[in-house]
């Protein structure tokens, strides 16, 4: 029984080692020769699928290569893969063609045109690629519903599913903008005025930004610049680049001429001629050449329409200026206004001559109060003063006839009146001075100790012994002496002071040396006498 077993096991392992052998002469076959992955797996050699048929799988990268890849040689997509058994000769490879999906492809910069913003969905986004998915996130999350609506200025991220696997892919990422572009709306007529040169960029309409076309189908938006033409019509887009409306918004244009109201003018009367023609037409006294559609308005009612008859009989020069205004103000241009003012003048006075008599260093003088009567103010003085007005400074303006002229609007005549100035030149007794004197001295003439540049001719008090102006220290004493210049009215007298001092001639005294022997040292003799004199030595 025991050499039956022996013999059992001994047939077994033959079957064995003969079925190996068997094993061994056959390679690997490839059952599915397209093999596809996703890159997010990060596929490798060793994801190749073969069957080894008992003699092992190993991968080359040709049919007739010798090196065997790595297991963990990443995959190439479209690359060709070869399989073989260990010893890598047995026969004819079997080749794999490697598909690899990775993101969809698509632009990463789309721009999404609607007329509202929940128009714009999921499902107006781009991306090529089998059964793609959106995210908001580059990895994970959950795929979003294709009725999603965008949001402006938004990253989004489409994936998609390989077909035969099942897996997912990387993502592309796609940079989201909305455009909103509803139809434009507004005033379908426009008004404009000829005098503002109205162009195209003078259009208005709603949504922001918009192109003006000639027609409803023209391809090119006209230049802002362009000028607008009377009775035409216009088409406007709402514009939010890359994204413009599809339909238009039509504007029919009306250019207007401007309103004229003339210009200003002005109605100047002389009160004495008042009564015998009391009744004006305003419209007369304009200038240019007025709209005759206009109104007036004022502080009188006028009739016959745009002529604008006033009676001005009540009107006065105090009560002036009257300002009467005309306006047209016809649909579309800017209002005109235009006035006319009623100036009422009564017989102008300067009143009558007078004269002034002053001292060159007067107060100032206002020449107006020197004139007669009861003249008028706001006249003008001729020649012209140093002051531009009606005051004279005698210590710059000179003596003459000044000319007080009052204009009178036409038909007013002007008036006058004259002041005749005569400047009385003032006294001038110099500047004070100063006189000190050696009691011993000669006499000197206090006239050179003034300042300035007195008039000669004065007199000094107290009176100089000498009778002139001649201080003699001999014989006047000290003090002050008054020089006084005699003025002509209306100028009054000028005076100036000498202070006069006289120093004595005094002779210093010392205490005497007392005797020294014949080759000592003299010592130093004082700098200052007994009696208070300083002064120095010699030798």
């Amino acid at each position: 029984m025991i050499k039956n077993i022996l013999n059992n096991r001994y047939y077994l392992l033959l079957f064995l080692i003969f079925g190996l052998n068997l094993g061994f002469s056959q390679c690997p076959t490839v059952v599915n020769a397209t093999q596809t992955f996703c890159n997010t797996q990060s596929p490798t050699v060793a994801n190749l699928v073969a069957n080894s048929n008992g003699n092992g799988l190993v991968w080359y990268a040709s049919a007739t290569s010798t090196t065997p890849l790595s297991p963990s040689l990443g995959l190439v997509n479209g690359e060709d893969y070869f399989a073989d058994d260990n010893s890598g000769s047995c026969g004819t490879r079997q080749v794999v063609v490697v598909s690899i999906y990775s993101s969809p492809t698509g632009q990463n910069f789309q721009g999404v045109c609607v007329d509202s913003p929940s128009q714009a969905t999921i499902a107006n986004l781009i991306a090529n690629g089998n059964n793609i998915e959106w995210y908001t996130t580059p990895t994970g999350g959950t795929a979003l519903p294709t009725s999603t609506v965008l949001n402006d200025n938004t990253i989004y991220y489409a994936g998609q599913t390989n077909p035969f696997t099942g897996c997912k892919t990387s993502r592309l990422s796609v940079f989201v903008n909305v455009g909103v572009v509803p139809v434009p709306t507004g005033n379908s007529n426009q008004v404009f005025c000829s005098s503002s040169s109205p162009t195209v960029s003078n259009l208005a309409a709603t949504g922001g930004t918009n192109n003006w076309y000639s027609t409803i189908s023209s391809a090119l938006p006209l230049d802002p610049s362009t000028p607008l033409v009377n009775g035409q019509s216009y088409f406007a887009t709402t514009i939010d680049p890359p994204c413009e409306s599809t339909n238009r918004f039509e504007v029919v244009v009306s250019i207007l001429a401007p309103n004229n109201s003339g210009t200003n003018g002005t109605l100047s009367v002389c009160s004495n001629q008042i009564a015998g023609n009391p009744i004006r037409n305003l419209f007369n006294s304009l200038g240019g050449s007025p709209d005759t559609t206009g109104t007036w308005n004022g502080p009188l009612p006028t009739t016959n329409g745009n002529l604008g008859t006033v009676n001005i009989s009540t009107l006065t020069a105090a009560g002036s200026p009257y300002i009467f205004t005309y306006t047209v103000n016809n649909l579309g241009c800017p209002v005109s206004s235009s006035t006319v003012t009623i100036t009422i003048s009564n017989p102008k006075n300067a009143g009558t001559n007078g004269s002034l008599t002053v001292c060159s260093n007067g107060t100032n003088q206002n020449l107006f109060s020197l004139l007669g009567g009861s003249p008028q103010s706001g006249g003008i003085w001729t020649p012209t003063l140093s002051s531009g007005t009606g005051i004279f400074n005698p210590s710059i303006d000179s003596s003459g006839t000044y000319t007080y002229t009052v204009s009178g609007q036409a038909p007013c005549g002007n008036a006058s009146a004259v002041v005749t100035v005569n400047v009385i030149p003032k006294a001038n007794a110099g500047t004070n001075g100063n006189l000190t004197i050696c009691s011993n001295a000669a006499p000197q003439n206090l006239f050179t100790s003034l300042g300035g540049t007195p008039q000669t001719g004065g007199i000094w008090s107290p009176a100089l012994a000498s009778g002139t102006g001649i201080f003699n220290p001999g014989i006047d004493s000290a003090g002050t002496y008054t020089y006084t210049v005699s003025g002509t009215a209306p100028c009054l007298n000028a005076t100036a002071i000498v202070i006069v001092t006289i120093t004595p001639n005094v002779t210093p005294t010392f205490t005497a040396v007392s005797p020294i022997c014949s080759g000592d040292v003299l010592a130093s003799l004082p700098t200052t006498s007994n009696n208070g004199i300083t002064g120095s030595w010699s030798p």
